[in-house]
């Protein structure tokens, strides 16, 4: 035996080929949590956005609610510069009318449409069409 011989102790660490792949997994691996995050943002803007457009329609609704009698027409607006609206009043004529309705009152329904395009529409993935919100009601006016 030679005792000169040197003794070889591996340097404990990681070769140049486990390091890649380890960055290679970790890079896949935030790339589909960044995607996730991205698309969850998306998902909560457009429930934001639609929630406050029927927020809207509700409140052209109940706009009604302040005048004596509700009579037919349209009027139309816009909010923001994002959300446009149009609100319908049209009697109703089909089938009978009760008798215990007066002749000064009558049934209407009421139409409001919200529509609006994302304001981001073409940014991550969003395909920027024009998004609408219809809400109906009746509400009692004057007899034509």
């Amino acid at each position: 035996m030679n005792r000169h011989m040197p003794v070889h102790r591996s340097m404990g660490g990681f070769s140049l080929l486990e390091v890649l792949v380890a960055f290679t997994i970790l890079a896949l691996t935030l790339g589909m949590v960044w995607q996730i995050f991205s698309a969850t943002a998306q998902r909560a803007t457009a429930v934001q956005e639609t929630h406050r457009a029927v927020m809207l329609a509700e409140s052209k609704i109940s706009e009604l609610a302040f005048t004596d009698l509700v009579v037919a027409g349209e009027d139309t607006g816009e909010v923001d510069a994002i959300y446009r609206w149009q609100r319908r009043v049209e009697p109703i004529s089909e089938g009978k009318r009760s008798t215990r309705l007066t002749r000064a009152r009558a049934p209407y329904r009421v139409i409001v449409e919200v529509q609006w395009s994302p304001p981001a529409a073409g940014l991550h993935g969003q395909d920027g069409k024009l998004r609408s919100v219809v809400l109906t009601t009746v509400r009692m006016g004057a007899d034509e």
